[in-house]
């Protein structure tokens, strides 16, 4: 099992909510999202009834396809979850929303966390800049008492971040309405990131590599010139403009 917390944070709810439990989504038809705790409308709700930049914190714990995680390990993962992220609060005091996911053929719990402790309505942060350091005690903790995958193990190491969470990233527009400066340009890291695992695994040599390994991705070609492209969510329409200066020195070297 590994976490993660998304860039997200600003904008409505509808976004981080609506993504979680849409079922027009490609494998979703079979395998529908299920909400673990909380409510969606709440949530929303919450996330829109704040006036602070910062809004919500989102993010997934997520374990390899070879681990199995009963709903008994669930409810455990999640309350101790919970109670690092609000230590010291109540129930009454904050929110948050789980919802399984398992179309993607792997096991994934989602939250989103309205960024507001309930009984003041001051803002709250609870994965505030270096959650890492207790999260991963978290994560460790359940890694090692369950026998799942361990992200940190040696055997595991990779010279890039696995295919799909680089797809992931790259198309962070299905979240919100309009991306921040910072969603845009983690968006075209993780183009640039995903381009460059495909070449240090042989699979892209030549420009019209490229072009078909960002066609596989599912990115729409919006523009092609001599040292550029720029892709196109199909969902969003947002264009993302890739590295590509970088990516054509990768494959000189």
């Amino acid at each position: 099992m590994y976490m993660k917390v998304f860039p997200h944070g600003q904008g409505g709810g509808d976004g981080p909510t609506h993504y979680l439990v849409r079922p027009d989504y490609p494998g979703r038809d079979e395998l529908p999202p299920e909400v673990l705790r909380g409510d969606v409308d709440t949530t929303r709700d919450l996330i829109d009834s704040l006036d602070t930049k910062w809004k919500f914190t989102a993010g997934v714990l997520s374990w390899h396809p070879d681990d199995a995680v009963t709903p008994e390990q669930e409810q455990r993962v999640m309350d101790d979850f919970e109670e690092m992220a609000f230590a010291g609060l109540e129930p009454d005091q904050r929110n948050i929303l789980w919802v399984r996911h398992s179309h993607a053929g792997h096991h994934e719990l989602h939250f989103v966390i309205p960024r507001v402790e309930l009984a003041s309505g001051k803002a709250f942060n609870p994965c505030p800049p270096g959650w890492q350091k207790h999260f991963d005690v978290f994560r460790d903790l359940h890694n090692h008492r369950e026998g799942w995958a361990r992200p940190d193990d040696p055997a595991r190491a990779r010279l890039h971040t696995p295919e799909h969470a680089d797809l992931h990233n790259a198309r962070l527009l299905r979240w919100g309405k309009t991306p921040s400066k910072d969603d845009r340009a983690a968006a075209k890291d993780a183009v640039h990131e995903y381009m460059r695992a495909n070449i240090e695994q042989g699979l892209i040599r030549c420009r019209a590599d490229v072009l078909q390994a960002l066609a596989g991705a599912g990115l729409e070609i919006n523009r092609v010139g001599k040292d550029y492209i720029t892709v196109k969510d199909p969902e969003s329409g947002e264009k993302t403009p890739p590295q590509g200066g970088n990516i054509c020195r990768a494959l000189e070297t």
